[in-house]
C-alpha cells in the first residue's frame, strides 16, 4: 500500500486490509514522503498490530513505492491497494485461492466499486475475466484495475517489476509485459470500492495518462514485432521518445497532440496548487 497524504482516507483503507479473513498476511505500508498526518496515523495504527510494516521514505512516485515493497515482501503473492480504497473482506481469500488452482496466472484482479468521498457507491467497474479477452482488450485499453489486483512476485521480478517512468500509466505498462510470459484474468465480483475524488491520480493526471498509455502500448507492439524496447533504458517520458520508437507519421502527430495536451495539463496544475 502506497500513501501519500491520504490522512482523510489511510485509516479507512489500512482497517480492510487488517479486517481479511484471510488472517496470515503482512501488509506493507510505503508512506511516500506524506506531508499531512498520513505517516503518524499509519505509525500509530502498526502499533497495534505487528502484521504491519512501515516505511517512511522522500517522495519518489507510486512504482517507486510498490518496487519498495515487493522487495521488502517476504510472501510469493502480493495484493495491491491504495491509501483511499478498500477492499471488501474476503477479498484476499478468493484472490489467493484462484491464484493456487490456476498455476498459469500471474495477475488476478477483480471488479470495482466506484464510491464517492463520503463512501457513497457511484457505480460498478466489470472488466473481462478470460485471458483471450483480456489479451484483446489489451491493445485498446487497461483491462485489469490496479487497485483490486494480486500477483506472483516471482513474475514481478522477472519482468522488472514497474516502470517509474510510467508512473500514473504503470500498470498498463506492467500487464503488458506480464502478458508476454503468463495468463491474466479478473475475478467477476465486487472485491475493492474504488474511491472516486478530486485528488486522486487519475482525476489529476488524465492527459499524462493517456500520453503514457499510448507510449506503452507502442512499446509493446515493438518487442511483439521483435525489436527492442527503448523504453527500458529512458529516463524521463516525454515526445522524444517518438523517435526511439520510430513513430510513423500517422502516430507521430496523434501522439504529439496527447504529448501538448499532457504538459498543457501539467502546468494547469502547477498553476492551481500556486494560487
Amino acid at each position: 500500500m502506497p500513501a501519500f497524504n491520504q490522512a482523510r482516507y489511510c485509516r479507512a483503507a489500512i482497517g480492510s486490509v487488517l479486517g481479511q479473513t484471510l488472517r496470515d498476511l503482512e501488509l506493507i505500508i510505503i508512506d511516500d514522503g506524506s506531508t499531512d498526518d498520513t505517516g503518524a496515523i499509519i505509525d500509530a495504527t502498526a502499533a497495534r498490530d505487528q502484521r504491519i510494516c512501515v516505511v517512511h521514505r522522500r517522495h519518489a512516485g507510486v512504482s517507486a513505492s510498490i518496487n519498495l515493497g515487493i522487495l521488502l515482501a517476504r510472501a510469493e503473492n502480493l495484493a495491491r491497494q491504495d491509501a483511499d480504497d478498500l477492499s471488501v473482506e474476503h477479498r484476499l481469500e478468493t484472490q489467493l485461492a484462484f491464484l493456487e488452482n490456476h498455476s498459469n496466472v500471474a495477475v488476478v484482479g477483480a471488479d470495482l466499486l466506484c464510491i464517492a468521498e463520503d463512501g457513497r457507491p457511484i457505480r460498478r467497474i466489470s472488466y473481462p475475466a478470460g485471458d483471450a479477452d483480456l489479451h484483446q482488450e489489451l491493445l485498446r485499453s487497461c483491462p485489469i484495475g490496479h487497485p483490486a489486483t494480486m500477483l506472483r512476485r516471482s513474475m514481478m521480478m522477472k519482468v522488472g517489476g514497474y516502470r517509474p517512468i510510467f508512473d500514473f500509466a504503470e500498470d498498463y505498462d506492467l500487464w503488458l509485459r506480464v502478458s508476454e510470459h503468463a495468463d491474466l484474468a479478473n475475478i467477476p465480483m465486487i472485491l475493492v470500492h474504488y474511491r472516486v475524488h478530486g485528488a486522486s491520480t487519475t482525476q489529476r493526471h488524465y492527459r499524462q495518462q493517456r500520453f503514457r498509455s499510448q507510449v506503452a502500448l507502442l512499446a509493446a507492439l515493438r518487442r511483439r514485432s521483435g525489436k527492442s524496447d527503448p523504453c527500458g533504458r529512458a529516463t524521463v517520458l516525454d515526445d522524444s521518445i517518438l523517435d526511439l520508437l520510430e513513430v510513423g507519421a500517422n502516430d507521430r502527430q496523434r501522439m504529439t497532440a496527447l504529448f501538448a495536451e499532457a504538459m498543457r495539463e501539467d502546468a494547469d496544475r502547477k498553476w492551481a496548487e500556486k494560487t
